[in-house]
């Protein structure tokens, strides 16, 4: 069969790797690949259904076989419909299916085909936003730890006085932390598109007055001095040099050391969900675990029922392994726990010497598999194998589960419906995100929200409102 996959740089040739070599010989199904780089997959997948080349099936294609594209090319007859491969032939992935409806009702395309499947992500990466204060100053000032929005205000204040050379709050294009402050606000916002379920009707989140209340308290943190003025321009590398520096007094980050370090990030507690003056229901949201478009089957494919077989295979416990850590003995061995313990060659490195040696499975590829059995592995030993890991899958379970909400769903659009959304969106998103830096600098009134509404009205927002609403109630249909 002829294979089809985005190739990160830090794999090395896919018919070398140990994986496929033992898929050969598990499924007697050989493989030709053609692997382009991921930064020309998109160009060269979609040219492969432009000039009719296509491949027997498509892997590891992250996430650029979008469901828009999976229901052109589905509905052009380009890709075969799962479902009824998926319920004759794969029963790892029917069960998955049906323990999971909402995963069922992401995966179909308007027409109710499945034409791709996923990667189901799992753990504590999950739960977002994770915002992080620092633990020492509150002690060192007496502070109580914030609940609320006008708290934490409160004790930026506090870490301000304390030090005028710190930066009491810190992010990147405010795309870190919007989200976590608009749940504080009472909604779970899908942090691309600005949209919401709010009392199962589809909301968008920049024309509502909880808006204008988030807008509100970041501009005065700003013009207070309490938001980094770096804010909309620093990079990365920048806020973590600040970290480094023992400067940060409040952040987003999925872990603390990922923005001040392994040493500084001791000083860090993990905020339970903030509420607010409009919101008084604590809110954590589990972001969607099912990443789109990892895997394809194209009507070139002869052996369509062989393909769903060995797909289906990394749906099970050994498969995931398999493609996860490579061969027992060779790769890993069981811990007495029923842990793994990676075998690495005395100073490689894990992910480079997986990459070139093991599975796609490294690196930005999107393979597809069930990671929730490679998650159940990881928390064997975490404790002592991973402390930072374990530390904080136990502030995510005593401080976020208890208050989570599922986020925003995976949602498809008719062909007519795609096209009008793709106009009306890039200019709407523009035009908010452009105001929302203005109205928290300054640089523009927030006197001004009116006129702000008047002309996200002109843009049609309502029009797109409705596209989003049609999209999911046909979701809930499913």
């Amino acid at each position: 069969l002829k294979i089809m996959g985005a190739k990160a740089p830090i794999q090395g040739p896919w018919d070398q790797l140990a994986f496929f070599q033992e898929m050969e010989k598990l499924t007697n199904i050989g493989l030709e690949f053609d692997t382009p780089p991921m930064d020309s997959f998109n160009e060269r997948m979609n040219l492969s259904f432009a000039t009719n080349s296509l491949p027997d099936f498509i892997f590891g294609s992250f996430n650029q076989l979008t469901g828009a594209k999976a229901y052109e090319y589905g509905s052009q007859g380009f890709l075969v419909p799962l479902e009824d491969l998926i319920e004759s032939y794969a029963p790892n992935i029917k069960k998955l299916l049906d323990e999971n409806p909402d995963y069922r009702k992401s995966l179909a395309s308007p027409d109710g085909h499945i034409y791709t499947l996923p990667r189901i992500e799992a753990g504590f990466g999950l739960i977002w936003p994770k915002f992080w204060i620092n633990q020492e100053w509150l002690d060192e000032l007496n502070l109580q730890t914030p609940k609320t929005l006008e708290e934490l205000a409160e004790v930026l204040k506090a870490f301000q006085a304390k030090d005028g050379n710190v930066i009491p709050m810190t992010s990147m294009k405010l795309d870190d932390m919007r989200a976590g402050l608009m749940n504080a606000l009472g909604y779970v916002m899908d942090g691309q598109t600005f949209f919401a379920i709010k009392d199962d009707r589809v909301v968008f989140v920049p024309a509502q007055e909880e808006f204008k209340a988030y807008l509100t308290f970041l501009h005065d943190l700003y013009d207070q001095k309490l938001l980094d003025s770096e804010s909309f321009t620093q990079t990365r590398q920048q806020m973590q040099a600040k970290g480094a520096d023992k400067r940060l007094g409040f952040f987003f980050d999925g872990a603390s050391f990922l923005t001040v370090g392994n040493e500084n990030s001791k000083s860090y507690t993990m905020l339970s969900p903030l509420t607010s003056a409009y919101n008084s229901d604590p809110i954590a949201v589990k972001n969607n675990p099912l990443g789109y478009g990892t895997f394809a089957i194209t009507r070139e494919n002869g052996h369509p029922e062989a393909t769903i077989r060995w797909i289906d295979y990394l749906f099970s416990k050994e498969g995931a392994i398999l493609h996860t850590f490579g061969l027992e003995g060779e790769h890993w061995e069981a811990t007495p726990d029923g842990g793994i313990r990676r075998i690495i060659p005395e100073g490689s490195n894990q992910a480079e010497f997986t990459g070139q040696n093991i599975t796609p499975d490294v690196g930005a590829t999107r393979t597809p598999k069930d990671h929730t059995f490679i998650d159940e592995i990881a928390q064997i030993g975490e404790e002592q194998n991973n402390p930072q890991n374990y530390e904080i899958r136990k502030e995510v379970d005593a401080k976020l589960m208890p208050y989570v909400q599922d986020g925003f769903p995976i949602l498809h659009f008719l062909e007519d419906e795609q096209k009008e959304r793709a106009v009306l969106q890039t200019d709407i998103m523009t035009y908010v995100r452009e105001m929302e830096a203005k109205f928290v600098i300054g640089a523009e009134s927030l006197d001004k929200w009116d006129g702000y509404l008047k002309t996200l009205n002109n843009m049609q927002t309502e029009q797109l409102s409705a596209l989003y609403q049609q999209a999911y109630d046909r979701w809930k249909q499913q």
